[in-house]
């Protein structure tokens, strides 16, 4: 599985407007919601919620 992001909250409101920008998979994927900003490791953006989506719904 390759790993997308990190897509800021920001970056796919702005999707609704230009669909150029890339999103993340609409299904069979995890996310991670964090206080701060951070490149590589989540852990030390503060952590605030985990999530999944685990079907083929587009429910993100």
């Amino acid at each position: 599985m390759k790993w997308i992001g990190p897509i800021q909250i920001d970056e796919l409101l702005d999707n609704v407007i230009d669909s150029s920008i890339p999103m993340p998979p609409e299904s069979n994927s995890a996310y991670l919601i964090t206080k701060e900003n951070w490149e590589e490791n989540p852990i030390t953006a503060q952590p605030l919620y985990v999530g999944s989506i685990t079907s083929d719904s587009k429910r993100f």
